[in-house]
């Protein structure tokens, strides 16, 4: 049932990407994620001038209005979001935390750069973010670490 469950979830992303709604139901629910960010939180330009990544306060706005009009939505991250720049790395990730929580993350999938404050850290910032840590292949002790799916 989980495989079928992470399946379908891979779907809506993959669809999510491609800017398509998926109704069920006469219910519209809208995904959004980040992946990959590296505590990258202003808008990004190109040598052209061309933006290549928001912001997180153009992010904000733009799930506020694309979401509008639908029943649901998530907000999801992919992975190595709390370490990169000198914001987040002073703070040991804090400051990503709190961005996330403002923006009402509902999970964040765990990638390898977001250990490098160490486990511990890792588990606080999950609390700070108000979002579930997520990772389905992290054991201790022979038991998994974290949640594998919400």
């Amino acid at each position: 049932m989980k495989r079928i469950f992470s399946m379908f979830c891979a779907l809506m992303i993959a669809l999510s990407l491609l800017g398509i709604q998926v109704t069920a139901q006469d219910t519209t629910i809208k995904v959004f994620f980040t992946n990959d960010v590296h505590s990258r939180i202003t808008e990004q330009m190109d040598d052209q001038g061309q933006l290549t990544q928001l912001g997180y306060a153009r992010y904000a706005t733009f799930i506020k209005e694309n979401a509008k009009d639908a029943a649901g939505k998530l907000v999801l991250d992919a992975g190595d979001v709390f370490h990169g720049q000198p914001f987040a790395n002073l703070e040991k990730g804090a400051s990503v935390a709190q961005i996330l929580k403002a923006i009402g993350y509902d999970a964040i999938a765990i990638g390898n750069h977001d250990f490098n404050y160490g486990e511990n850290r890792l588990e606080t910032l999950g609390i700070e973010s108000g979002a579930p840590l997520l990772a389905a292949n992290i054991t201790k002790d022979g038991t998994l670490r974290y949640q594998a799916s919400v």
